[in-house]
């Protein structure tokens, strides 16, 4: 396609012993896992398994699940010029020589990033198994890089973003992301949680197809955690304090123990027995009868 603002979505690719997608124009290839699509189990002798980016200007990849590709080099997603990775998950890939996630070839960090991402449980021979760069580009923001064999990351500049090593700077996390599952979504507390810097935040949806801000920040990674609708709180204990006292005689009470099923914050309201409650606040609480 020579058009640069087209948009190509891809339904069960398979590639078999094969380089694919070699020399193309700028395009955008747009994925939507929340329909059940995906690039997944493709085996490449060559670079790139799941998507090979070769000499473009400007590709893109938005919202895309890149998992469980083979290749010699870059097995997620191998990208020799300049373009963006976003909003998109890349992990269990393996490469046989290097960069199991990305394999990344450009010098240009304005117009090469990876961003709101996560690449995680990649696999290589030698050098990073997660993000492996050749020279100074990508620009990878509001991204989680963990869990790779070898390094999680070579090359590339770093900003807002929960891997380990740490760059020298950028305001990054080294710190368990705390995954709850299997497609790497972090869990309620996440150091990753409302992490992420809003002035990467470039897509108005996660790549489930969730709002990309959830909780008032965005979080890092691929998935934004969403708030849970079915939470549930446990009985506090019994309240202890004074149980007798002269009218108007300022008394005080406190209790404890209710724990969120979301490992939420837990707030408390007494109810007085004479129509009145306190307000929603901490453990300790005050009232006067009349």
């Amino acid at each position: 396609d020579d058009d640069p603002n087209s948009t190509v979505s891809i339904s069960d690719a398979t590639t078999a012993e094969q380089d694919v997608g070699s020399h193309l124009v700028p395009i955008t290839v747009t994925l939507f896992p929340a329909s059940g699509r995906s690039v997944l189990v493709n085996f490449a002798t060559g670079n790139g398994g799941g998507l090979r980016i070769h000499h473009a200007t400007n590709g893109a990849v938005y919202r895309c699940i890149i998992t469980t590709n083979y290749a010699a080099n870059g097995a997620g997603i191998y990208q020799l010029g300049t373009g963006r990775i976003q909003d998109s998950l890349v992990a269990n890939n393996q490469a046989q020589l290097t960069g199991g996630g990305l394999y990344v070839a450009s010098s240009d960090t304005q117009n090469t990033a990876v961003v709101g991402c996560t690449v995680a449980g990649n696999r290589d021979g030698s050098g990073a198994a997660g993000i492996y760069a050749t020279a100074v580009g990508p620009a990878v923001r509001n991204s989680i890089v963990y869990a790779n064999t070898n390094l999680n990351w070579s090359g590339g500049t770093y900003a807002n973003c929960l891997l380990i090593p740490l760059p020298e700077n950028g305001g990054n996390v080294d710190a368990d992301p705390v995954f709850t599952d299997g497609v790497y979504r972090v869990a309620a507390g996440s150091p990753a949680e409302d992490a992420g810097h809003p002035a990467f935040v470039v897509g108005a949806m996660d790549v489930a197809g969730n709002p990309r801000v959830a909780g008032g920040r965005v979080d890092l990674g691929a998935f934004e955690r969403q708030p849970d609708t079915n939470v549930t709180v446990s009985m506090p204990l019994t309240p202890t304090g004074t149980n007798f006292a002269m009218r108007t005689e300022r008394l005080f009470f406190n209790t404890s123990g209710a724990v969120a099923s979301d490992a939420g914050g837990v707030q408390y309201r007494f109810d007085w027995g004479d129509g009145s409650y306190s307000a929603w606040a901490g453990t300790t609480a005050e009232h006067v009868w009349t």
